[in-house]
């Protein structure tokens, strides 16, 4: 038997519960999703936060996406490049006017140049949207879906048919852990 990884499609949940460590929370953001300009099949794409987190997790995001260099990936400052083709960009970009019509809000990008999607921020989006179920954004896109609790976290989490990957931001161990047991997906 040879050992293989498969790049399968995914839209990962990234779950913020409201005892998490925010900045902590923000520092995996940028690793788990703008990463490869957000090319990577197993990226965190759905963020789901409670509500009484949620401005704080917004505000922090947006400070830290706002750092990132954006530019040649050949230069070596360079964090946030081109997408694969302009095609894929174009994709992105319609995908962001989808989420926004379906409920979502600009906090930051949304805008592309080039092949190019500039880091964006999309919050308020409704669990019933597109991208909180089963539309992947392959591209730098953080896309926020606010929940009320745990449960609501974990129902929104396994409403999409393509969880390849799942985590969870809590400080209480017991409760990440019945998190994961309930994620439906390949990997927590």
């Amino acid at each position: 038997m040879a050992h293989v990884a498969l790049e399968l499609g995914g839209n990962d949940a990234f779950i913020v519960l409201k005892d998490a460590d925010i900045d902590l929370a923000v520092e995996e953001v940028v690793w788990g999703r703008m990463y490869n300009t957000g090319q990577v099949c197993c990226a965190s794409k759905r963020f789901i936060v409670e509500k009484e987190v949620l401005k704080d997790f917004e505000t922090k995001v947006v400070e830290r996406l706002k750092k990132l260099v954006v530019g040649n990936p050949l230069d070596k400052k360079t964090e946030i490049g081109a997408l694969v083709t302009k095609a894929a960009c174009d994709k992105a970009v319609q995908q962001i006017k989808t989420a926004v019509a379906q409920g979502g809000k600009i906090l930051l990008g949304g805008k592309a140049e080039g092949a190019v999607v500039q880091p964006t921020v999309i919050t308020n989006i409704p669990k019933t949207a597109d991208v909180a179920k089963d539309e992947e954004i392959f591209a730098p896109v953080v896309s926020i879906i606010p929940c009320d609790n745990v449960d609501e976290a974990v129902e929104i989490a396994n409403s999409s048919c393509y969880g390849l990957c799942g985590c969870v931001f809590t400080r209480d161990m017991n409760t990440a852990f019945k998190v994961c047991s309930k994620l439906e997906c390949g990997g927590t």
